[in-house]
């Protein structure tokens, strides 16, 4: 995926998520419902996020990367703060950490990404919640990120080198007939069955 898709599916993403949340969160029964302005706090927060997601080519041009990252951290930790939905905040996070590992993984390394990402999560639940919560967060954090790093490391994997067996000059080769030989190589070059079923030479 190109930078530029990853920031508009960001962006797109989290506008879904403001969206949703506000929805839902006015739309729950009476006695579980949050404030309004908790709830508007949320949207406003969700969309300045989404914002610098689309925005963040010219952020970065500007400013640099390093702002960049300053002021996505900052939002997130708004966000986490204002205690939105434990899965609403903890997704929130796995993708900065994804967009981030992405655009600066090899200048500031993917697992110091991670343990930042994992740190401020954990800082943000220990303000407003207990040392479980908070670490219930940071693990769930944790090992997003390790599975990411485990996946990534299998796709860096060199893939073996497969080719194909010679076909001898005219030669049977593994049983097969001198015609099936010729199917074969036309095969190889490309040519479609209707094709090669239409030349004589193979009839």
């Amino acid at each position: 995926m190109t930078a530029i898709k990853l920031r508009r599916a960001l962006a797109a993403g989290v506008l879904t998520v403001a969206i949703l949340n506000t929805v839902s969160t006015l739309a729950m029964p009476v006695s579980r419902k949050s404030p309004p302005l908790l709830v508007m706090v949320w949207l406003v927060l969700l969309l300045l996020h989404g914002g610098v997601y689309e925005f963040g080519e010219r952020i970065r041009r500007r400013f640099g990367l390093g702002m960049y990252a300053a002021a996505q951290a900052t939002i997130l930790f708004a966000i986490a703060l204002s205690q939105p939905p434990a899965p609403l905040k903890i997704v929130l996070f796995m993708a900065a950490v994804a967009e981030l590992v992405t655009l600066a993984g090899s200048v500031w390394g993917t697992v110091r990404i991670t343990i930042g990402a994992v740190v401020l999560l954990v800082l943000a639940s220990l303000i407003t919640s207990d040392l479980y919560s908070a670490t219930t967060d940071g693990l769930i954090l944790a090992v997003t990120g390790l599975i990411a790093h485990a996946i990534a490391g299998l796709l860096s994997l060199p893939r073996p080198e497969v080719r194909a067996a010679p076909i001898g000059g005219g030669k049977a080769a593994a049983g097969l007939s001198a015609r099936e030989m010729d199917v074969l190589r036309e095969l190889m070059h490309g040519r479609r069955n209707s094709e090669i079923a239409g030349n004589p030479g193979h009839q």
